[in-house]
């Protein structure tokens, strides 16, 4: 026997024990607080490496030029070496994202998205972006075999970031 429901199922909102009648909204699922400051503490990383990266080429000409030189008449600046990319990094699950911006010689770096990125790498979760921190960027290959690491957009934006990261240590 097969019984049909006419009218679609909906949530429907759960009634108070106290018995008197009142209505309750429905919860909404939280991520566990292990999870949420995982997050947290996965984005303020990545946000400090880009703010390191900031001051060291604000500091370091040598290291500026891998990403930037003047040259020409007015220091204007020669485009092929004006490198200029958003990169997005995020989670599959939402929990979080942060982005970057180099122009100029300069790294801005936010949470959140970026409109028009040129490389967005998404990550299963917060614990693997956070593990890209430690291991060598070479490792990015390793972890989109893994299905660990989503990349979508430019390549070669990949590949200077990946050089800049390696760059970046001592």
């Amino acid at each position: 026997m097969v019984h049909s429901n006419p009218v679609p199922s909906q949530e429907a909102p759960a009634i108070s024990r106290e018995g008197d009648g009142s209505i309750q909204e429905p919860r909404v699922a939280r991520p566990p607080l292990a999870r949420r400051m995982n997050a947290r503490l996965t984005a303020m990383a990545w946000r400090s490496v880009f703010r390191f990266l900031n001051l060291r080429l604000k500091v370091d000409r040598r290291f500026r030029r891998l990403i930037f030189r003047r040259d020409g008449q007015n220091g204007s600046a020669v485009v092929p070496d004006d490198w200029r990319s958003t990169i997005v990094l995020a989670s599959r699950d939402g929990s979080f994202s942060v982005h970057a911006i180099f122009a100029q010689g300069r790294v801005k770096h936010g949470r959140g998205t970026a409109v028009n990125p040129d490389l967005t790498l998404t990550f299963r979760d917060a614990a693997t972006a956070r593990a890209l921190l430690t291991h060598p960027p070479s490792e990015m290959l390793e972890m989109m075999l893994r299905s660990d690491l989503i990349m979508s957009g430019n390549l070669s934006h990949a590949s200077r970031f990946g050089y800049l990261l390696t760059a970046l240590a001592p």
